[in-house]
């Protein structure tokens, strides 16, 4: 059995790591963590609803500079409140086409001085 931090999400069957794969690094951790925060939706975790940007109710925004503007604002808020180790160095949100996104950060892990990007596309799975 190998030894990890925490389990890499979605949870998945590994026999070498114990009952599931687990995150080995301090950068697959705090990815992993980025990626919750964007994605969850306020209100979403009964004892911390502050917690998350809920990046795809952001989707079907129509004001396209004012949405950017609000998540460019809620990510900032979010990553300085429960990831105060990590400074943002850049994002960028692209926008493909109606209710596309994607979004690239850029970070710094300041404990380690390392520099790191993550990246996210959204897509909406309805049709209107």
């Amino acid at each position: 059995m190998s030894i990890g931090f925490s389990p890499k999400l979605p949870l998945q069957y590994n026999n070498a790591d114990g009952p599931y794969l687990l995150n080995k690094t301090y950068e697959e951790v705090i990815k992993q963590n980025i990626k919750m925060i964007l994605l969850t939706t306020q209100g979403s975790r009964c004892m911390d609803p502050e917690f998350g940007v809920g990046l795809r109710q952001l989707l079907f925004e129509q004001d396209e500079q004012h949405t950017q503007g609000d998540i460019l604002a809620r990510i900032n808020k979010q990553i300085s409140k429960y990831m105060p180790f990590i400074a943002l160095q850049d994002v960028n949100i692209i926008t493909a086409s109606d209710h596309q996104i994607q979004l690239v950060l850029k970070y710094k892990i300041i404990p380690l001085d390392l520099s790191q990007i993550f990246s996210v596309d959204l897509i909406s799975t309805t049709n209107n």
